[in-house]
């Protein structure tokens, strides 16, 4: 509704028409015109809003299949006695069969002067995750009274919480949602969730430092009347950051313990951020869509969990966010979800974009079925070829116990509202959000040369505590794109000439040495040179500290007997 306000504004219609279409549009009695979908002009229309773009933007789709329910759909969620949609799912502090849900209370229809989110502890039966007791509303501060002028005059008429999102920080869960500001027309306010959820005896018993107390974030420098859709990141220090927009440019600044301004940091790494989104974000057409900030971060680790030389560390691990291409076609919100990652460490540059958007098993083609409040009293004006709208909301990860950070291979869950009536929610691995990353464009330059080395990890040469062949099992190894590449290096080792207790290693240069060969061969032809260079054994470093002396010694004598050509 406030796109709706803001829209008519623009329109330069007088501020008492746009204050009495709004209130009846959220009572759903103004209906959407009917447009012929052959008619290719823009069209406004002062009982509505919006472009005649008829068809939203087709998209070759990643697939998302839930990991537990029966046929792979998404689990719907069931709050009981009122409806709510734009879920949020976490997991609940105590009992591991539950998890806490929060969401938006539909009031369509209803006396709508107090806006309210609810909550319950849910738990998987019966197909879906039901709120074990009715959703109630959560007892967040009264709004403040709106200061919103013209065409926003209607939100001074709505107070209360609109668009929460609930998540984990690296130590507790936090809610952030909008309302009327201090200081603009709609701002974002944050509290420490604990006190206002019976599930952690609303704080009774515990230490809260930070936002205590319902805290505006404000921003430096806003113009616009309306902020929202803000998501919180940490580094791997625990200082935390406000991330305010990505599109069409990043603005990011640290957080502050009252909320207040602080320096925008995006500057730094604008240059090569703007270049990466040039080139990977998803196409947008100014009179009708743009990139829209979704749901809350986590922090993942691209490695598995049970691998012993998978250490989190500045280059495997990155904030992980999802941003909707936002879209409105006939009136009807089609939005897109997209995955975007970034430097876990300042500056915090942008490191890829996922290439397609998600399609959540389940997703139907919208129909009088579907319940969408915009079409129960005008089924007649559903527009045709369009799909469900899914509001990505939400990411948590699975696990009890489990707050900000994860490894490729946790489990987690993605939360969503369905046509502003609906909520739904499905678990998936985080992998399958982040196997089709486009990434070669966001480093500060052109990948042009690729070097396979060694992992960096725990490997030592130390014959003696190396697991026998007969006590290893097969794994699978995570494939790779190339992208702007023509030369590859390739390093072996000199220790495939004599027999060594490093079965796997000397295994692995041996199967890279024919790769090589290969590669050479067949990758030529496409102008990329791959060679392999083979050195000795260094000393001394970590990897061969348990290498006897008298083995280097060894190798000084050899060396010295050894003519070096030019």
């Amino acid at each position: 509704m406030l796109v709706f306000g803001y829209t008519l504004i623009k329109l330069s219609l007088d501020s008492d028409v746009v204050l009495s279409q709004t209130i009846r549009a959220l009572k759903c009695d103004l209906p959407p015109p009917a447009i012929s979908k052959e008619e290719p002009k823009k069209y406004w229309d002062p009982q509505f809003y919006g472009p005649s773009r008829y068809i939203p933007r087709e998209f070759d789709y990643r697939r998302l299949s839930s990991l537990s329910s029966p046929n792979g759909s998404f689990w719907p969620i069931n709050l009981g006695r009122k409806p709510g949609y734009n879920a949020n799912v976490i997991p609940h502090p105590s009992n591991n069969k539950l998890w806490i849900v929060v969401v938006q209370h539909e009031q369509y229809h209803e006396e709508f002067d107090q806006s309210a989110e609810l909550a319950c502890n849910a738990a998987f039966v019966n197909g879906a995750l039901h709120c074990r007791q009715d959703a109630r509303p959560l007892p967040i501060e009264r709004s403040i009274f709106g200061v919103c002028e013209d065409g926003l005059q209607f939100t001074n008429l709505r107070l209360g919480p609109r668009d929460a999102r609930v998540f984990y920080g690296p130590e507790v869960p936090f809610l952030m949602y909008g309302s009327q500001s201090e200081y603009i027309c709609i701002g974002l306010w944050i509290q420490d969730v604990r006190l206002m959820l019976d599930a952690f005896h609303r704080g009774r018993g515990l230490e809260v430092d930070l936002f205590r107390s319902a805290t505006e974030l404000r921003r430096i420098n806003t113009t616009g009347p309306i902020e929202k859709n803000y998501f919180l990141f940490w580094d791997r220090q625990g200082t935390g950051y406000v991330h305010y927009n990505l599109w069409p440019k990043r603005s990011f600044a640290e957080l502050q313990v009252d909320g207040s301004e602080s320096e925008d940091m995006a500057g730094l790494t604008a240059h090569k951020d703007n270049i990466c989104m040039r080139k990977l974000m998803p196409p947008v057409a100014q009179e009708s869509e743009s990139i829209h900030q979704a749901t809350n971060s986590l922090s993942i680790t691209m490695c598995k969990r049970d691998e012993t030389d998978c250490v989190p560390n500045d280059w495997n691990t990155y904030i992980m966010h999802i941003f909707h291409h936002k879209g409105y076609y006939a009136f009807h919100g089609v939005y897109e979800p997209f995955v975007v990652l970034f430097k876990n460490s300042a500056p915090f540059d942008l490191h890829a974009i996922s290439k397609k958007p998600f399609w959540v098993e389940g997703r139907k083609n919208l129909t009088i079925a579907s319940d969408s409040p915009l079409y129960r009293k005008h089924p007649e004006y559903i527009p045709e070829n369009h799909t469900e709208f899914f509001y990505f909301t939400s990411m948590s990860w699975k696990t009890h116990g489990q707050k900000y950070h994860g490894f490729i291979d946790d489990e987690l869950f993605l939360s969503f509202g369905i046509e502003d009536a609906r909520s739904g929610v499905i678990d998936v691995r985080a992998r399958d959000l982040l196997d089709d990353l486009a990434l070669g464009i966001c480093f500060r330059h052109p990948v042009t040369t690729i070097v396979n080395n060694a992992i960096v990890g725990t490997f030592k040469f130390n014959g003696d505590t190396r697991p026998k062949i007969h006590e290893l099992t097969w794994q699978q190894m995570d494939s790779y794109s190339k992208a702007g590449i023509d030369k590859i290096m390739n390093i072996g080792t000199s220790l495939l000439l004599n027999p060594v207790p490093y079965h796997d290693y000397v295994g692995a240069k041996s199967a890279l040495l024919a790769f090589t060969r290969i590669s050479a061969t067949e990758q030529g032809a496409m102008n990329i040179t791959v060679n392999m260079v083979s050195g000795g054994l260094l000393q001394t470093i970590e990897a061969s500290a348990a290498t006897p002396n008298e083995v280097f010694k060894t190798i000084e004598t050899i060396e010295a007997i050894t003519p070096l050509r030019d």
